[in-house]
This record gives C-alpha cells, sequence and structure tokens, in this order.
C-alpha cells in the first residue's frame, strides 16, 4: 500500500513558538492513560460517541444473574471496543417514566452480568428538532475492560466511559440510541524541534470516535500545550506519516507509531523496523488462557499497526 506522505506543518506548526515549524524528535516517549471530567468538554474540544448495537433478545455468549425478563420493555446491546472483536455487552430497561434508567453493564468482559455491574444516570426531558426526548446520561465515567490483540497475545486496559441513552419520540413511533463516549486519554511529553533548539511538549491524543483505540490516524485528535501554560490547543487530526527538515537541513520521512492502548509512543524514520512489544503495556488483567495465544506471521511483526480493528493483526 502506498504511504500517506504529509508535511510536517499539517501535523506541529505551532503559532506562537517561532516562524519556524516545530519537529517532534525521533525518540520512544513514555504515555499515561488519564482521565476527562464532563468540565473538560467545551466547544473546541468535542468527541464523537460510539453508536451501540440493540437487539431484543438475550445472545448465546452473555450470561445473567439476575432475572432481567422482569426489566421493563428490556433490550440488550453492545459496543465494538478495541482491536479483538470482543464486544461490551449491556441490557438495560425503562423505568415508570419511559426512561432507560436501569442499565447494567459489563464492566470486566467476563460476558457475565452481575447486579452490581448496574450504573448511574442522570435523567432529562427534552426536544430534537420537533421530536420528544428521553435522555440519560452518567455524569462519573464508568470503567470498562478493553481487549487489544497485541504482537502474539491478548492484553487488557481499564478504560472510562460517558454512556448515554435517547429516546426518541413522535407520532408514537419510538427510537432508541445508545452511546459510548472514551474519556480516557493518553498524556505525554516529547522533545520538538524548534528550528535548532530542542524543547520539551506536553501532548494529549483523545479517542475522539469512543471506540476505545487512541491510533485511529485521521480521525482521533492530538492537543499539544504549545506554551508550557497547561492549555492544549487542539491540532489536525492524528497522522501518521510526515516529512520532516533536521538541523542538518536534511529532509527524511517520519512516522508517529502509536499502538491502540500503548505504554509508549514512538517517532522514528518511516523506513526502520519497530518492535512494537517495547510499545505495549502490562494488561490490567490476565486473560483467558485458551483465548490468550494470537498467531501473528513474522511478516507482520514490523508492519504499522493499523487503526481500530485491523491493528496488529
Amino acid at each position: 500500500m502506498k504511504k500517506i506522505v504529509m508535511v510536517l506543518t499539517a501535523l506541529l506548526l505551532f503559532s506562537g513558538c517561532s516562524p519556524n515549524a516545530v519537529i517532534p524528535i525521533e525518540g520512544i516517549y513514555p504515555i499515561k492513560l488519564k482521565t476527562l471530567t464532563i468540565f473538560d468538554f467545551n466547544k473546541e474540544l468535542q468527541i464523537n460517541y460510539n453508536a451501540a448495537e440493540l437487539t431484543d433478545s438475550k445472545p448465546d455468549c452473555l450470561t445473567v444473574d439476575f432475572d432481567y425478563t422482569k426489566l421493563n420493555d428490556y433490550k440488550f446491546g453492545s459496543f465494538s471496543m478495541g482491536n479483538n472483536e470482543k464486544k461490551v455487552w449491556f441490557v438495560m430497561g425503562k423505568d415508570q417514566q419511559g426512561y432507560w434508567s436501569d442499565f447494567y453493564i459489563d464492566q470486566n468482559l467476563d460476558y457475565h452480568l452481575t447486579e452490581k455491574e448496574k450504573i448511574k444516570c442522570t435523567m432529562n426531558e427534552g426536544t430534537y428538532k420537533d421530536m420528544k426526548t428521553l435522555e440519560t446520561i452518567t455524569f462519573v465515567p464508568v470503567p470498562i475492560m478493553v481487549s487489544y490483540k497485541g504482537n502474539d497475545h491478548e492484553y487488557q486496559k481499564k478504560l472510562y466511559f460517558a454512556l448515554n441513552t435517547i429516546q426518541f419520540v413522535k407520532n408514537k413511533k419510538i427510537d432508541t440510541l445508545v452511546r459510548a463516549a472514551d474519556y480516557s486519554f493518553l498524556s505525554g511529553v516529547f522533545k520538538v524541534r524548534n528550528g535548532i533548539a530542542e524543547k520539551l511538549m506536553e501532548f494529549r491524543i483523545i479517542d475522539f470516535n469512543g471506540n476505545g483505540c487512541f491510533n485511529d490516524y485521521g480521525k482521533d485528535l492530538l492537543l499539544v500545550d504549545v506554551n508550557g501554560d497547561g492549555v492544549f490547543k487542539k491540532m489536525p487530526q492524528l497522522i501518521e506519516y510526515f516529512d520532516a527538515t533536521g538541523p542538518d537541513n536534511l529532509k527524511k520521512q517520519l512516522r508517529l507509531v502509536i499502538l491502540p492502548c500503548p505504554d509508549k509512543i514512538a517517532v522514528t524514520e518511516s523506513s526502520k523496523e519497530i518492535d512494537f512489544t517495547q510499545l505495549e503495556p502490562q494488561s490490567d488483567k490476565t486473560p483467558d488462557p485458551d483465548s490468550n495465544k494470537i498467531s501473528v506471521p513474522e511478516s507482520n511483526k514490523s508492519s504499522a499497526p493499523a487503526a481500530g480493528k485491523d491493528s496488529q493483526k
């Protein structure tokens, strides 16, 4: 596949630093998983929701330790998260006012729903265009385990999501939408080159589409604290390949390497091979040994980790 080459100014040309482009320097940079709050979002930082698939019947892969048939007008649903084909399941029921306030989600990814996994949400009535809406939202992010396909094994990380249900009512017709937004983000510091000078700059990577993966190039967001004042500016959407000119005025193509949920990121020449194992995190949970081993062709171990489900095949 032909590599997409973009100029560095599309990634990191910051106003206020200097008239020269700010160039990320090659290296391996540790990152941390942190969590946003609902107060961190404004007109400058908007993220998309990940929509769930809904069904009226319980899937065979899921067990429930309470009598879900007692829930009013119950529905099951699932989110596609991570890159490992493992879905996050839930079941929900309505209260007397018609809100989907009885909501249970598989937070530990064991395909088993318990009463302890019921989440707290706030109800709100409103209108959308000419439709009446009944909406619930979790103001406190919900911890959910997400599965990732590593170089030769599965690993799982706990991320925090805001969950939202909306019921649209028009002319006695009812439509339901269930969504998840990823409030977890990657935080780190990388070296940048400003002309011939070098400096440290703090950055954040936001999972814009709520699928639990941070390497959806062209979709996820890069935020940078340009002036070191704690204010993060939104850069153009995340890109993988870009052109750079070093202090020796030699041009080369660099690559920003991000795994779906990494422990480190890398900036390297695009032609260099990468050992992905040095970028992978420790799992927050020991996966089922029967699903732990994944066959990975040797030729794929140094190829680019694609975004979302196709990553690290």
